[in-house]
């Protein structure tokens, strides 16, 4: 699939080359982040993952 011209100009507008490698270590420190909070759910129990689902407070943090 090509790319169209019009889309091409949105990336070079919004993603340009400057900045391109902080860009990419910003988000593979973001990923780093969630995948360390996405794995302490791992070590909870059904009973308590179910508890913090149903939990009305959280639902507005």
């Amino acid at each position: 699939m090509e790319m169209s011209s019009k889309e091409a100009a949105f990336i070079r507008e919004h993603w340009p080359v400057e900045g391109r490698a902080e860009r990419i270590a910003r988000a593979e420190q973001a990923w780093k982040e969630i995948r360390e909070i996405a794995s302490t759910f791992k070590r909870l129990d059904p009973e308590t993952l179910k508890w913090i689902a149903e939990d009305p407070d959280l639902e507005y943090l």
